[in-house]
């Protein structure tokens, strides 16, 4: 079992900022206790902020330093 994660990066101005990122994908074990480390997101200029729009029910946090955080335990709902 595994959550599909989106990111969509918002930007205000193209001309202030330049995305050199390729898609990346992150795994997670199921069980994984709360404050499990999925990845790192990292955006430059630093001055910039990301936003975690869906958090799978609360399932996963965005922490101001760009780490995706496991916020509640991932069951498996599978018998």
């Amino acid at each position: 079992m595994f959550a599909l994660l989106l990111f969509v990066i918002l930007i205000d101005s193209l001309s202030s900022i330049q995305i050199e990122q390729t898609p990346k994908q992150f795994k997670i074990n199921e069980n994984s206790p709360n404050g499990t480390i999925i990845g790192t997101i990292q955006i430059n200029p630093s001055n910039y902020s990301i936003t975690l729009i869906d958090d799978a029910n609360g399932r996963f946090r965005l922490n101001s330093n760009g780490q995706l955080i496991v916020s509640t335990f991932i069951y498996s709902f599978l018998s």
